[in-house]
């Protein structure tokens, strides 16, 4: 089994998983996460078919769902998993705020002339928004 493969393992599944783990049932959790209970119902069903194991006890009346022994273990998966993509998403957010530092150029004037504003127009159609700081001198020193 290759929970991976063409996403047959969802975050949004694992997310409502854990949510209703935290929370204690069905409606909580539909309510945090701006679900219908419907669909969280749905996505736990294609959880718990997905893993071919039952994850949650769902007793009649008002008393919430506990953790089979099965969903105890998936916990402390999810927890992670979930606990990581919000660390990749925080990453990608910082460094999407950060923008992209400014390309530093030294030059001399015949290569400032003749084969830098090639060279510059190629890498700027891949990178649109880089700033290029240059400059130009006729001695080695400055530039280094």
């Amino acid at each position: 089994m290759n929970l991976f493969h063409d996403n047959a393992l969802r975050m949004r599944e694992l997310r409502t998983f854990a949510a209703i783990a935290e929370l204690g049932s069905f409606s909580a959790a539909a309510e945090a996460l701006d679900y219908t209970q419907s669909a969280v119902s749905h996505q736990i069903a294609n959880l718990e078919r997905t893993l071919g194991v039952r994850l949650l006890d769902r007793p009649r009346g008002a008393r919430g769902v506990t953790l089979t022994s099965h969903g105890k273990r998936l916990l402390g998966h999810a927890r992670a998993i979930l606990e990581r993509l919000e660390l990749a998403e925080a990453d990608m957010r910082s460094a999407a705020a950060e923008g992209t530092p400014p390309l530093r150029v030294g030059t001399f004037q015949s290569v400032a002339m003749h084969i830098l504003p090639e060279v510059l127009r190629r890498y700027r159609r891949d990178q649109p928004d880089l700033d290029v700081e240059l400059t130009e001198t006729a001695g080695d020193d400055a530039l280094l």
